[in-house]
């Protein structure tokens, strides 16, 4: 006896699409300080009061690199100086408005804080701290963004000369 052919229905098979996982940009934002070492500048999500990195999405005539630096500024209203080599990728389901959530893929570039700025498009909306590397890694979501942060901690333990 021969196996029995599974069929499908197409109408089935298109309404279950799989989800593409689209773009956003993100800095980590850190400095090397004499007296605390290599730390972390992070910013509270305006909804949900988490502590993440500023990101947002890719814009058109700006690298990722520095789009990420934009919202850095926006988000966090910190200035400095962007690599445009991302140290990594972490992913995330995005709540929406509409209540439904959307798969998202960030991909993460250091961005070294040389400025502080008082005044910055988002301030009052979300809080922003500087955090050691093992309290950063700690507060920070999602876990694969908080194992970004301890992998560059390691990487970048003391400044360069």
């Amino acid at each position: 006896m021969g196996k029995k052919q599974k069929t499908y229905d197409l109408r089935e098979l298109h309404k279950k699409k799989p989800k593409k996982k689209r773009l956003q940009v993100c800095a980590l934002c850190y400095r090397h300080s004499a007296e605390d070492g290599l730390q972390f500048y992070l910013v509270t999500s305006r909804r949900t009061k988490r502590w993440i990195a500023p990101k947002g999405w890719p814009m058109k005539k700006h690298t990722h690199a520095q789009a990420a630096a934009i919202e850095a500024e926006e988000e966090a209203g910190v200035l400095g100086q962007i690599s445009e080599r991302s140290v990594g990728f972490f992913t995330y389901d995005k709540a929406m408005e509409n209540g439904k959530s959307v798969p998202l893929t960030v991909q993460v570039f250091p961005l070294e804080v040389t400025k502080k700025l008082k005044d910055y498009t988002e301030k009052g909306q979300r809080q922003r701290r500087w955090f050691s590397a093992r309290k950063a890694a700690k507060r920070a979501t999602p876990p694969e963004f908080a194992r970004i942060i301890r992998k560059f901690a390691r990487q970048n333990a003391e400044p360069s000369a």
